[in-house]
């Protein structure tokens, strides 16, 4: 809550000193305190009203009434003007007064031609208010004020013309001013109660809105020592607020949560290019956004609380908050409350947070965060300095942004063209240095039967040719710098596949350095018979029997294959009663299971560079009897077990095998264990090559057609009653291909009943339906129309059901 402060105006009148001061080229000079009103001075639009150097107790200017070509001007004469007291409301008032400017510019050899030196406990320095607006002030300096150091708004009362609906206050403009060692805020403007406040007007309470300020500017500002707020701005949509300074802010406020940097209330429009430290509050506090805002190019650090707090649970608008350096915040470097504003963080450097917490989100908040750089430690972003935060030229933040198609990023901080080199930097600053660019450059699959070589590029944007190295090669590997800013890799085949990683690099004569790394798989020639490639021991040592090694995937050493940090997965233990698979009853004691959180559990086992057929064999058991656990199994993208409920197929403490045949084209077999309910989990994988040959029934072109499944259930003997039964847990026998889909999705059914097919969004709404039968051996349903998303095709006769989930990119 805001201190609410009434405007006592008394008209009591000093000597008026009416003299035309030719050398300050002023209509009138003022020369000694008291109120002045400009209607009964008869001031005229354009005239300049020139205040003689001095020591005032106060001046208090009523009714200065310019146009907007004429604006009233009220500046220093013969050097600088200083005004304190003890007793009145402000020090520097204006009241009823339109399009006026008030300036420290009379004398060149004085930055602040009015220094306001003093006030009372409750008394701020400079006060625009009863009905005033289009108003300039600049170059005032400002210093031990009890209350605000500038107090700018007229709040609203029991007067009907001081409500919104009657007044707005426009065209105000406070910029190069130096405010410091106030008691409250440095800067006040606009009331704190965009919402209304209660107030009693002749026995009756009612609610009263305050005025809005449009067309508000604040730039250029330094505010050092304040007791509330340093900068505080509200009830302004539209605003624009840049390049000033704000330190050392909140040192004693009046009431709680008045201790921030700058504080945005209600408010809309542009903020950016300013620099906030050493605060006990947040460094920026966002309240309840009145449109569209933008926060960015700005600089927060060594803040007691958040660098960033923003609350926007009552507006509905966009956020964008990009290309921010934050660095050193004692709470969280940004708290985002609020779901109804959508938001966008990008670009922005977060560093050393006193809690290692860089974005929180709570009340619903969500935001699209795209290329922000966050780290522990401020050393690691490459900062100048610890009180520089230009980069070095070898920076992470360097090249490392997007285009957040903003018009006004077009410049940082400083204005310097963004941006520089071809790539957007992070941060508020942008590099005039780069250090080389490598074209993109992904994982590369080099085959016996193809080529065994690529070629790699870079660029300097400062110019030169960079020279290029490749580290970290094997002994059959080669990398030549081609001098032009190419280089070429190649490798010797092998009689096995290989995999490792290449960290090429690039430098310039600046010391730039950049660095990439790729993994490079080599594949010999696919053999010409069956052969295992992979065999993993899920979740447990490494375990040896007839067949070989079944490798170890343990807490300590997690298989290279599946992705524990992204999926959060662990490993646990189990038991088992009944295992008539082919794999020890050592195997079914240990499995990894999947979290709640993150992302699916994969497994991606790099396989021949060549298109060929594979055996994937998967081994599950269930020793929780009040398990609930229900899971797809997609294996390239396809779901070959929809709704997998290992309890429900064979019960629990029952080791279960599932097989298929599945075709690779691009080097990596992929399996995701997509979550329904509770965690999926799985206790051994086996991939076997089949190396030139094809399944059985499996005509040889079929692998070559690309409206054909790329996989086939093995039916397999694991029940414990030794019963051929169908564990594809797919009544209907419906195969959907390809899934991800791009224009035609096929259907396949083995089933001869009429089906009824249901295509439904994520939303659950319905976009297509069809009927597959008999005389309909395959189906389609057009894709082409339909956005990137995860969709559900539902198929399902009197009895039966088929659910699966379709994904399009």
């Amino acid at each position: 809550m805001k201190k609410t402060i009434a405007v006592w105006i008394g008209i009591l009148f000093y000597t008026i000193s009416s003299v035309n001061a030719q050398s300050c080229n002023c209509s009138r000079t003022i020369s000694a305190s008291g109120i002045y009103n400009g209607q009964t001075m008869n001031v005229k639009p354009g005239e300049v009203i020139c205040v003689q150097a001095g020591n005032y107790s106060l001046l208090r200017f009523v009714n200065f009434i310019g146009t907007a070509s004429q604006p009233i001007i009220i500046k220093n004469c013969g050097g600088q003007v200083t005004i304190a007291h003890n007793q009145y409301y402000g020090a520097l008032d204006f009241l009823g007064s339109k399009y006026f400017k008030v300036t420290g510019s009379g004398s060149t050899d004085i930055q602040y031609g009015f220094l306001i030196a003093g006030t009372g406990a409750t008394a701020s320095g400079l006060s625009i208010a009863g009905l005033s607006t289009n108003c300039e002030v600049e170059r005032v300096e400002v210093k031990n004020t009890g209350f605000a150091g500038m107090l700018i708004k007229t709040d609203p009362n029991c007067d009907p013309s001081t409500w919104r609906s009657s007044f707005t206050m426009t065209d105000v403009s406070i910029h190069d001013n130096y405010v410091h060692d106030t008691g409250g805020e440095g800067l006040y403007i606009g009331n704190s109660f965009y919402n209304g406040e209660v107030i009693t007007c002749s026995g009756q309470k009612r609610t009263v809105f305050p005025h809005l300020i449009e067309k508000l500017k604040i730039y250029n500002n330094t505010v050092v020592n304040t007791g509330a707020d340093g900068i505080q701005y509200a009830c302004a949509p539209d605003a624009e607020v840049y390049n000033n300074s704000v330190s050392n802010y909140g040192i004693s406020p009046f009431e709680a949560f008045q201790n921030n940097g700058m504080q945005l209330g209600s408010v809309s429009g542009k903020f950016y290019g300013n620099k906030i430290k050493s605060g006990n509050g947040n460094g920026i506090q966002i309240v309840q956004p009145l449109g569209n805002l933008s926060v960015y190019n700005n600089i927060v650090e060594s803040v007691g609380q958040n660098a960033l707090f923003s609350d926007d649970r009552f507006s509905t608008n966009n956020l964008l908050i990009a290309n921010n350096t934050f660095v050193k915040s004692g709470q969280d470097l940004m708290k985002i409350y609020g779901s109804t504003t959508s938001k966008r963080i990008y670009n922005n450097i977060l560093a050393e947070s006193s809690i290692n917490s860089y974005i929180v989100y709570g009340l619903g908040a969500a935001a699209d965060e795209k290329n922000n750089l966050k780290v522990n430690s401020a050393t690691s972003v490459g900062f100048l300095s610890d009180k520089d935060f230009h980069l070095t030229i070898n920076s992470p933040a360097i090249n490392a942004g997007i285009n957040p198609d903003f018009i006004s990023l077009s410049t940082d901080i400083e204005g310097n063209k963004r941006p520089n080199g071809g790539f957007y930097d992070l941060g508020a600053y942008e590099s005039m240095v780069n250090p080389p660019i490598f074209t993109p450059i992904g994982d590369k699959n080099l085959s016996a039967s193809s080529s065994l070589k690529f070629n790699i590029s870079a660029s300097d944007p400062d110019g030169g040719v960079p020279k290029l190295a490749a580290l970290n090669i094997p002994t059959y590997a080669n990398f030549k710098d081609n001098g032009n800013g190419t280089g070429t890799f190649s490798a010797t085949p092998q009689s096995s596949n290989m995999t490792f990683n290449v960290t090429f690099a690039a430098s310039d004569t600046t010391g730039g350095v950049t660095n990439r790394t790729i993994q490079v798989r080599l594949y010999a020639s696919i053999p010409t018979g069956q052969q295992t490639m992979y065999r993993v021991n899920a979740g447990g040592p490494a375990i040896g029997d007839s067949n070989g090694i079944l490798t170890e995937d343990s807490n300590a050493n997690p298989s290279p294959y599946t992705n524990v940090t992204a999926a959060g997965s662990t490993t646990s233990t189990s038991s088992v009663t009944t295992n008539k698979t082919s794999l020890p009853n050592q195997v079914f004691q240990t499995f990894r299971r999947d979290s709640q959180t993150g992302d699916d559990m994969r497994w991606n086992f790099p396989v021949y560079y060549d298109a060929s057929w594979y055996i994937l064999n998967l081994y599950f058991i269930e020793s929780i009897s009040s398990a609930n656990r229900v899971f797809n199994i997609l294996v390239e993208g396809n779901n070959v077990a929809p709704g997998f409920d290992i309890k429900a197929l064979v019960g629990t403490k029952v080791a279960m095998k599932k097989s298929y045949y599945v075709y690779v084209s691009d080097g990596t077999l992929n399996i995701q264990f997509q979550r329904i309910l509770d965690n999926p989990l799985v206790s051994a994988i086996e991939v076997i090559s089949l190396g030139t040959s094809t399944p059985p029934n499996i005509r040889q072109d079929e692998p070559h057609d690309d409206n054909l499944p790329t996989y086939y259930e093995i039916v397999t003997n694991s029940h414990p009653n030794d019963h051929d039964i169908d564990l594809n847990a797919n009544p209907l026998g419906i195969v959907a291909f390809p899934n991800p889909v791009q224009d035609i999705l096929y259907l396949i059914t083995s089933s001869t009943d009429p089906l009824k097919v249901t295509l439904i969004n994520i939303s659950g709404n319905v976009l297509w339906e069809g009927i597959l039968n008999d005389e309909n051996a395959q189906n389609s349903i057009p894709f082409g129309k339909y956005g990137a998303g995860i969709y559900e095709i539902i198929v399902t006769n009197d009895h039966k059901q088929w659910v699966g989930k379709i994904v399009k990119f």
